[in-house]
């Protein structure tokens, strides 16, 4: 009986738990979370009685969950999904009721703006209508900060959610380890209270809506958690909970950096993509970001596109057109680090290049280059060499100040662009209605085509694809900044570009060299250098797609001077010196103040050692042809080198001082004046190496010295005759027109002579050429072992009794009778060796007794050393060619060639450097930042002239230069600098059209025309308008928005789905208790009715007795 006794208390206590399960089932029906809970009933042990197994009833294993792993996750999998759509679904909604809302929204502002634009070209005079025209624009400016302000409104918005769903992820992962810790108390999941496990899966779902989990269940219950899937970032493991934070970039909204433990060993997360974290994510990278930088860029495009029109303009008073509208984008600029004081300028110049991103650049002085960093990307590039103005990502920016090597700046853009869009003007006076330039037929036109000009701040000329400019040259025109360049006649070496002025770009050839320079123009006009071939010329302008297919060369102005120089430039080709002033300040005569004085410097050249030339023929030879080489605008004659004959800096010297000016082909006397002022009776002259005596009694009046001048003018060649201011001048004799006139003092120490003038020679061309020739040696290039020989005497002596500088000194003077050289000992320790009097300029050999050694006591070179020469002249020592001259005639006489131009450039032009070989070059200019102030030929007037039905010429009107010669190409527009030239009928042979400055600047309203064509105009990627671009981007963005709805709402039915199919396995349901409670109830009856049984059971047995 004990059996079924046993059986049957046991079954009482099992399903009187189940009982109590149901009925706990029953009271949780509404409780968020809770997992229906089942018995769970497993057979006892039986027990064997002989050759049979007797059962022993059940018992309670425990209390478990109804719960399917495989149906929690696809539940937590869809409840992401459907949270990543909610943020874009809200946010996307926002951004179109900003931007998309008729009285908040731009495009009723835009169209507003137009009209007024359309009503003030109905009426350009109207104040009012002008001062209408500026309200709706700054009105339109507002609408621009307002829209922009309220997206960054959104954008902090997003920012703060993102942050606040971190904080929850961090919130739940932190009590995810506490659950994780009270689960390690127990081996295996089903020992685990169920409603501690319903906590876990409810903290993994809440979870799930932030982001998507990866979760791995251990045997007791306890999970790990990554971010995403198995390979991700690791939130919950071994009792610990990774913390997370968000980083956002300050100029790059999309970017958003999700830290794993930031306040640790920080490291990037895996992506995240889905859940509510991933949605926002997705939202600023996908949707607001680039709905932010296309309003930006439209901002940007809409101020460039209406300040170009605007500046091309002329205002009410006459005045250039202003910026209608700027955009004030601030930028944080530091540099920490710099040693000088440096002033940034930076501005926004082209908006589809402009990033809102943070950079640093750094000046690296070596290469005049910068080095630019994108905080971003992190990138680095380099600009291109020797820019004054860096242009960087759309952007110029200027440095007033001196840049040291390694300078560095921060730059940090900290206003968008839409933001900071501000009215330009506010003055009605000032709206540029009317065009820059008008177009005149003249009255003579046979044809009947009119025309018609447009302005753009664009140049119609791209710039030249071979070349390098010469900014990217050392600005020194020294030779020591020299750079080797390869003759080359079919690809430009440089381009002299726009905005430099004083240019001065310096060849350095070798001796016999055929390399010259030349300089063509984009439309083929040959500005400077040497009459070409035909060939040469097409082969020129053929290769580089700067020069305009259908212009046609010309050598018209090649090297022109005055009037017939290119646009009147003044530009040299050869070699150019030239006087200066110099001003400075001394006390005046009352000494109670400072009066300005003003010096003239004269002009002064100092040339390289001549180039050696030695002439071993039987007859004589021209080392310079004649007519090859003009000086200050008078030819020289030819440079004879006789038989057997050596150039020297003398026979130099004495050539160009020899060579006479002639005037309609009468030689130019030779000409000394000096002022009463000047002169000074008590001192000596001589002329041209006679001395002018006068007894005991030195003259006291011009008249005195002018009578006793004429009495030596038989020696001297020489007249003198008194001037009416009571000077003296000085002129050749009769017979002796042209001859140089040299003035010295026979009073050795005097500079000065009675005349007033510095002891020197004058020159009837007015330039004079003065040899020497000094060798110098260092002390370290002493060598006292070496020995030497001057012109071909040995100097002997024992060089070592005194081995200094005094001591070779006094061995050389002790043959410079012999030599005609003298040598001088410097306090250095150097030593300088030169002509003796009467010897100046000429050669001077050096050598070594001993035949086996190329050196000498000077440490010197054993070879013929030439001199040099100073040009000198009151005004300037200009140097250019003949027909047949070339730069190698100035090698001959030590020079450099240079191309000269003294003003500002206002194109850029093309240098050609022909010949073969290699040679060096430098350059040295100003540079002028070219604005829409001070461009040249910007606002130039012009004549369109056609020679022929099919051939144009355009001529500057104020120089009257012809500055292209084109084919006509029907139906194309005339492009010339700045302006476009449009004509509605085909022109005749004869027609000529004006284009000037326009003079109605209050009636005219061609330019205000133009503005309102800009409301239809595809200025957005060449095929939108300004309005069709910002409904393109509020499109682009209401379709996400619709995407997003559609996707939420098919998400919501798979999230539906999953909490049906979780139900149905954890769920309560009523109906299945009930039953459970019904079947539980009459298994514990029947169960009372075994112990019932088994109790009469036994009492039968005890009755027995």
């Amino acid at each position: 009986m004990s059996d079924m006794f046993s059986i049957g208390a046991n079954a009482i206590q099992l399903y009187r738990h189940s009982l109590t399960t149901v009925s706990n089932n029953i009271a949780n029906l509404n409780t968020e979370g809770y997992s229906r809970q089942v018995t769970d009933v497993s057979e006892s042990a039986p027990v064997e009685r002989g050759n049979i197994f007797l059962g022993t009833g059940a018992r309670l294993e425990g209390v478990v969950r109804a719960y399917d792993e495989y149906t929690e996750s696809s539940l937590r999998n869809s409840n992401s999904d459907l949270e990543t759509q909610q943020p874009q679904v809200n946010y996307a909604n926002r951004i179109i009721d900003l931007m998309g809302s008729d009285t908040a929204g731009l495009t009723g502002a835009l169209d507003q703006f137009f009209a007024s634009a359309s009503a003030l070209s109905t009426d350009p005079a109207s104040t009012t209508q002008r001062g209408v025209f500026l309200r709706d624009g700054d009105i339109l400016a507002a609408r621009f900060r307002e829209v922009s302000g309220g997206l960054a409104d959104i954008e902090a918005e997003t920012r703060a959610e993102v942050n606040q769903q971190v904080a929850i992820m961090n919130s739940l992962t932190e009590q995810m380890v506490l659950v994780n810790k009270q689960l390690a108390r127990k081996s295996y999941a089903a020992k685990q209270p169920p409603g501690l496990l319903d906590t876990r899966d409810a903290l993994l779902r809440d979870m799930s809506a932030v982001t998507r989990i990866h979760v791995t269940e251990q045997t007791n219950g306890q999970v790990m958690i990554n971010l995403g899937s198995s390979g991700g970032t690791q939130l919950v493991s071994d009792g610990k909970a990774t913390l997370l934070a968000a980083e956002f970039s300050e100029s790059n909204p999309a970017k958003v950096d999700l830290i794993a433990n930031p306040y640790g060993d920080a490291e990037p997360t895996s992506t995240i993509s889905s859940g509510a974290l991933g949605g926002l994510m997705n939202l600023r990278s996908q949707t607001l970001t680039p709905a932010i930088e296309s309003f930006d860029r439209l901002a940007q495009i809409f101020v460039q596109e209406v300040n170009k029109i605007h500046e091309a303009g002329l205002d009410a008073e006459g005045n250039r057109g202003k910026k209608l509208f700027v955009i004030d984008t601030v930028f944080e600029v530091s540099a920490p680090t710099i040693r000088g004081d440096v002033d940034v300028e930076i501005e926004v110049t082209d908006p589809d290049a402009f990033k809102y991103s943070p950079f640093e650049i750094q000046y690296m002085a070596t290469d005049k280059v910068w080095r630019i960093k994108d905080d971003s990307t992190g990138v680095v590039t380099f600009s291109e060499p020797g820019l004054s103005v860096l242009h960087h990502a759309g952007m110029d920016i200027a440095f007033d100040g001196q840049l040291n090597n390694g300078d560095t700046f921060f730059i940090n853009p900290k206003s968008r662009p839409a933001a900071g869009m501000q009215l330009g003007i506010s003055d009605p006076m000032t709206v540029a209605a009317s065009a820059l330039m008008r177009v005149v037929p003249s009255n003579t036109n046979i044809g009947d085509a009119k025309g018609s000009v447009s302005f753009s701040q664009d140049l119609d000329f791209e710039g030249f694809q071979f070349g390098k400019s010469v900014r990217a040259l050392v600005n020194n025109p020294n030779a020591v900044s020299d750079s080797n360049v390869i003759g080359n006649s079919i690809q430009p070496a440089y381009v002299i570009p726009r905005g430099v002025s004083d240019v001065a770009l310096m060849l350095d050839i070798p001796q016999e060299s055929n390399m010259q320079l030349q300089v063509i123009t984009s439309e083929g006009v040959h500005v400077l250098g040497h009459q070409i071939d035909e060939d040469t010329r097409a082969g020129m302008t053929s290769l580089d797609q700067g020069f305009r297919s259908n212009s046609q060369y010309s050598s018209a102005y090649l090297n022109g001077e005055g009037d017939g120089s290119y646009l009147g430039m003044n530009m040299t080709y050869g070699f150019l010196a030239e006087s200066s002033e110099k001003e400075s300040f001394q006390n005046d005569v009352e000494g109670t103040g400072l009066i300005k004085v003003t010096t003239s410097i004269p002009a002064s050249a100092y040339t390289d050692r001549i180039s050696f030339t030695e002439n071993t023929s039987n007859a004589s030879i021209d080392v310079v042809g004649a007519n090859s080489l003009i000086l200050n605008g008078h030819s020289l004659g030819a440079l004879t080198l006789n038989a057997g004959a050596k150039t020297s800096a003398a026979a130099m010297a004495n050539w160009i001082n020899s060579s006479v000016a002639t005037r309609n082909g009468t030689i130019v006397p030779t000409e000394v004046i000096a002022s009463a002022a000047d002169l000074n009776l008590q001192l000596l002259v001589s002329i041209n190496g006679k001395e002018i005596s006068h007894g005991a009694t030195a003259p006291s009046t011009a008249s005195d010295l002018v009578t006793l001048i004429n009495a030596q003018s038989a020696a001297t060649k020489v007249t003198a005759s008194e001037t009416p201011g009571g000077g003296i001048k000085l002129t050749n004799a009769p017979g002796f027109e042209g001859q140089p006139i040299t003035l010295g003092n026979p009073d050795l120490s005097s500079d000065l002579n009675a005349l007033g003038n510095r002891n020197k020679t004058f020159t009837s061309i007015g330039v004079t050429a003065v040899a020497r020739n000094v060798i110098n040696a260092s002390k370290a290039e002493l060598n006292f072992a070496q020995q030497i020989s001057i012109n071909g005497t040995t100097i002997t002596g024992n060089y070592q009794a005194n081995p200094s500088a005094e001591g070779l000194a006094d061995l050389i003077n002790a043959q410079s009778a012999s030599t005609n050289v003298v040598a001088t000992a410097y306090t250095n320790g150097s030593l300088g060796i030169t002509n003796a009097v009467g010897f100046e300029g000429e050669n001077i050999e050096l050598g070594n007794p001993v035949a086996s050694s190329s050196t000498n006591t000077l440490g010197q070179k054993n070879k013929v050393y030439t001199g040099t020469l100073n040009l000198n002249s009151d005004d300037k020592v200009r140097f250019t060619f003949g027909a047949n001259g070339a730069p190698s005639d100035l090698v001959e006489l030590g020079l450099r060639t240079g191309l000269y131009i003294d003003e500002a450039v206002g194109e850029d032009l093309a240098v050609f450097v022909t010949g073969s070989g290699v040679a060096s070059i430098s350059a040295g200019y100003t540079e002028t930042e070219m604005n829409s102030e001070n461009e040249l030929q910007k606002d130039a007037p012009f004549v369109v002239a056609f020679t022929s039905d099919d051939q144009y010429i355009i001529t500057d009107t104020r120089s009257e230069t012809v500055v292209a010669t084109r084919t006509f190409e029907p139906g194309e527009p005339i492009k010339y600098q700045n302006f476009t030239l449009s004509l509605d009928a085909a022109p005749v042979r004869g027609d000529t059209f004006t284009i000037e400055e326009n003079i109605d600047g209050v009636g005219n309203n061609s330019n205000i025309l133009l503005m309102v064509e800009l409301q239809n105009k595809p200025v957005v990627d060449g095929y939108q308008s300004i309005s069709d671009a910002y409904i393109d981007t509020v499109s682009t963005v209401g379709n996400k928005a619709t995407l997003s709805r559609i996707s939420q709402e098919a998400l919501q039915v798979v999230y539906d789905q999953a909490v049906e199919t979780k139900d149905a396995v954890s769920g309560v349901s009523l109906d299945s208790e009930a039953a459970d409670l019904i079947r539980f109830q009459q298994a514990y009856q029947a169960s009372a009715q075994v112990i019932q049984v088994a109790s009469k059971l036994f009492d039968s047995i005890l009755g027995l007795r």
